[in-house]
């Protein structure tokens, strides 16, 4: 009988598995690294059962008082879901205390480069912005201007229609201002599924193996 050769975890899935690892002080078996089925099952688990450190609870209580949002209770338990959500208040933070753009950098005397001051353009007539006269002369401006852009650059509609979707599912409520930035949004969004594949037992079972 041929034996089922196993698929290997991807890079992300290894890399996702040794920083649990780490997290709990525990040595990652090989047998982890080498079977992918193995792997997803490991986090799985742990995303779904490791807590919050209490630097994070401090971080996302913090970042609750400063964007007034409300973080679920089930997402709060969770240290993975925790982490996204300190990353989606963070961009929603950037956003509040970055209302305009305001470069106040050297004079600057490299020149941007024509895909830079393309991408530029682009980002501010998708939010009906007027490019800066330092922002088409100096390169570091161009920087500057394209990295507030992105902070301030809105979710897709099809991005909204999906947080609503499962915001229904999971019987849950939002604030309108978690969907004012793209990057937010993505964050959010990828909680909510996560969420959403724990209430229907996705890692609830641990590893076959004890790790």
């Amino acid at each position: 009988m041929v034996k089922t050769q196993k698929k290997a975890p991807t890079p992300r899935q290894v890399s996702t598995a040794k920083g649990i690892a780490k997290r709990r002080r525990v040595p990652l078996p090989d047998s982890i690294l080498e079977d992918g089925v193995a792997c997803k099952q490991y986090i799985d688990f742990y995303q779904q059962t490791l807590p919050p450190t209490e630097d994070q609870l401090e971080l996302l209580a913090e970042l609750e008082d400063k964007t007034e949002i409300i973080t679920p209770y089930d997402v709060a338990e969770r240290g993975y879901l925790t982490f996204l959500m300190c990353c989606s208040m963070e961009h929603i933070v950037s956003l509040i205390e970055n209302p305009c753009f305001i470069f106040e950098g050297a004079p600057d005397e490299q020149v941007p480069t024509k895909p830079m001051l393309r991408y530029a353009e682009v980002l501010a007539e998708e939010q009906g912005l007027i490019v800066p006269a330092r922002v088409t002369r100096e390169k570091d401006a161009c920087h500057a201007f394209i990295s507030f852009c992105k902070v301030h650059q809105p979710p897709t509609n099809k991005m909204i229609e999906s947080v609503h979707h499962y915001l229904k599912i999971l019987h849950l409520e939002s604030r309108d201002l978690i969907l004012r930035s793209k990057d937010a949004t993505r964050l959010w969004l990828a909680i909510l599924r996560r969420l959403h594949e724990f209430r229907q037992g996705v890692g609830s079972e641990p590893p076959k193996r004890k790790y």
